[in-house]
């Protein structure tokens, strides 16, 4: 994620593809673990950051090579 958010600063036009209903992969499960949360556990906070640089983000789909 953080790599398409740059991606998409430095001018790239970025797809980004989740197969799960949410991204995140395992920084979701670092933020479900109990204890300190910091920011870098919030993929919700990443995701609202990479689609105001302009990273489409597509959820529910798998990308396949074609």
């Amino acid at each position: 994620m953080e790599a398409a958010r740059v991606a998409a600063i430095k001018g790239h036009e970025v797809v980004l593809f989740e197969e799960q209903p949410r991204i995140g992969g395992q920084l979701n499960l670092w933020a479900a673990l109990p204890g300190p949360r910091g920011l870098w556990h919030d993929s919700s906070l990443v995701e609202r950051r990479s689609r105001k640089w302009g990273v489409s983000v597509r959820t529910g789909v798998r990308a396949d090579a074609v």
